[in-house]
């Protein structure tokens, strides 16, 4: 798991050393606070999804908090508390507001940011699919906008289930670029909301692989031998 070990690192040093350098002086305590909190829930998700050491994965630690703190900001009662303590949100000690407020200025200048010098292109997009029985608040759509620049749709999930899903993969696949073209096949009736967030990365490698030089061959992982190449 060395080089899944790696990629994750290297996504959570991401999450830290960028969110700090966007800030201003005013809000770097905030940021490294809300990082700090982030980057151990990130850890908490890695070491449960390693225990199947048999199966590489990949996930992005900042999709995860992103849609979390959204679903965060609509909750209330136990619900609130429950979600507040499983983010580490209570440990971060700062308002719910200024939390808010901190994740916005890093999505924000992560989006302004978007695309490199070197070519090298991040994007970052945020959603929310909701059945018009939840009956969101303007305040609700309004923050969640502003903060998290996500748009919000409120539909049917009884009449319009194969169009929502459908919808669903059309934006997946347009976020993405066409690297994920389906996230969901079926909608279950239960599901009241659906969040979303894509993570695109575009990068080259710094030295390229000489084609001259490279050829199909075996793939080890971990040690052991795969059928890949």
């Amino acid at each position: 798991m060395i080089k899944d070990d790696i990629v994750l690192l290297q996504a959570l040093l991401f999450w830290g050393a960028f969110f700090v350098s966007v800030a201003g002086a005013s809000n770097q305590e905030n940021i490294r606070k809300l990082a700090l909190v982030n980057n151990e829930l990130a850890f908490k998700i890695y070491r449960k999804l390693i225990e199947d050491t048999s199966k590489n994965m990949f996930f992005s630690p900042l999709s995860i908090s992103s849609v979390f703190s959204m679903l965060y900001y609509g909750s209330e009662g136990d619900t609130a508390k429950e979600l507040k303590k499983t983010l580490g949100y209570e440990d971060a000690g700062i308002t719910d507001e200024l939390l808010h407020e901190t994740f916005s200025s890093f999505l924000k200048n992560l989006l302004r940011a978007g695309r490199f010098p070197n070519g090298t292109v991040i994007q970052s997009t945020n959603a929310v699919v909701a059945n018009k029985s939840i009956d969101l608040t303007p305040e609700f759509r309004l923050k969640i906008k502003e903060w998290y620049e996500a748009s919000v749709r409120e539909v049917d999930f009884t009449k319009d289930a194969d169009a929502i899903v459908g919808g669903v993969n059309d934006w997946i696949k347009n976020q993405t670029h066409g690297k994920i073209n389906t996230l969901i096949t079926e909608l279950n009736p239960a599901v009241l909301m659906i969040l979303l967030n894509a993570m695109y990365f575009k990068g080259a490698w710094k030295i390229p692989f000489d084609q001259d030089k490279t050829s199909p061959q075996l793939f080890f992982n971990n040690g052991r031998e795969s059928e890949k190449k």
